[in-house]
């Protein structure tokens, strides 16, 4: 972000007029709310224009704009964050269910022991031992899923969080640099 952040602040002639804004990152975020910002400004810039008495006369945002603009980055800063979380319920899902998978893998094997001793009349250590085998395999494989899937989903939660306040500071920028350019000085 720091790289995408310093070209906005090295606008020399206005936030506004960066007319092809590509981030060093494939990270679009960014990207998205910089076009939404742009798109916001200039559309309260067009009819702050046509309502004006003078039409000669240089337009500005007032307060109000830039709040519908700061709520529209707002909204613009959610849509993103369903983008990069959409697919994190996969994750928080197997952490859930890879442990009953396991159990129901443990009574499974041992249903198939209970039952192989019932069918014979002799009682074998064999038939225990594979059941029990069969039961403890399936709990540690539901483990071995559970607990990569745990780790991996803390992990991207966080970094989702980090982004999400990321997108948040660089959206108070932008609205801070239109602002700064574009508000008219009481």
């Amino acid at each position: 972000m720091t790289k995408d952040k310093e070209v906005i602040e090295n606008l020399s002639d206005g936030i506004l007029n960066l007319s092809s804004f590509e981030p060093v990152s494939e990270f679009e975020p960014y990207k998205n709310l910089y076009s939404r910002m742009q798109e916001k400004a200039f559309k309260i810039l067009e009819k702050n224009q046509y309502f004006a008495k003078d039409k000669q006369q240089a337009i500005f945002l007032n307060k109000d704009d830039l709040a519908l603009i700061s709520v529209d980055l707002e909204a613009g800063i959610a849509k993103e964050m369903k983008k990069i979380e959409n697919g994190l319920f996969i994750l928080n899902s197997s952490v859930s269910l890879a442990p009953f998978l396991g159990i129901l893998g443990t009574v499974w094997g041992i249903l198939i022991s209970l039952f192989e001793m019932q069918k014979g009349a002799s009682f074998s250590n064999t038939v225990i031992i594979q059941g029990l085998s069969t039961a403890l395999a399936t709990t540690v494989i539901g483990l071995l899923i559970a607990i990569p899937a745990l780790i991996g989903y803390a992990y991207l939660k966080s970094v989702a969080k980090s982004v999400y306040i990321d997108l948040g500071v660089y959206s108070q920028e932008l609205v801070s640099k239109l602002e700064l350019q574009y508000k008219k000085v009481d």
